[in-house]
C-alpha cells in the first residue's frame, strides 16, 4: 500500500467481495499490519482508503467519503478509537452503530 500511496496512485479499500466476506476493519488491519514492514501504512491512512479513497475512485466524493454538511450520512460508530487502539487488534474493534443515508440500520446489542 505504501508504495502506491507514495507514488501518488489513488487507491481505495473495499468490502464488497462476491467470493468471501471482507469486513472493512479487516482491510484496515491488513493495511496497517502488512507482512512487508515497508508497505505498512498508518491507521488514519488505512481508514482513508475505505472512506474518501473509495468515494473518490467511485466518482462519489461530492456526496460520500467525508463527514461534511450536505453529504450522505453514511458512518459507523466503533467501540474503540482505531487511531490509538492496539494495531494488532484493529480487526476486532466492534461496530456499535451503523448509519446509512442518515438512518440507523444497525445497533449492536
Amino acid at each position: 500500500m505504501r508504495s502506491l500511496i507514495e507514488a501518488g496512485i489513488p487507491i481505495a479499500g473495499g468490502s464488497d467481495s462476491p467470493v468471501t466476506p471482507l469486513p472493512p476493519l479487516l482491510g484496515v488491519h491488513s493495511a496497517v499490519n502488512h507482512s512487508n514492514l515497508a508497505e505498512r501504512i498508518e491507521p488514519l491512512s488505512a481508514l482513508g482508503l475505505f472512506t474518501y479513497g473509495a468515494a473518490y475512485l467511485g466518482f462519489e466524493e461530492k456526496t460520500k467519503g467525508t463527514l461534511t454538511p450536505g453529504k450522505l450520512a453514511d458512518l459507523v460508530v466503533l467501540g474503540d478509537d482505531p487511531l490509538v487502539a492496539d494495531r494488532a487488534e484493529l480487526k476486532d474493534i466492534p461496530v456499535e452503530l451503523t448509519i446509512v443515508g442518515g438512518r440507523v440500520v444497525y445497533v449492536r446489542h
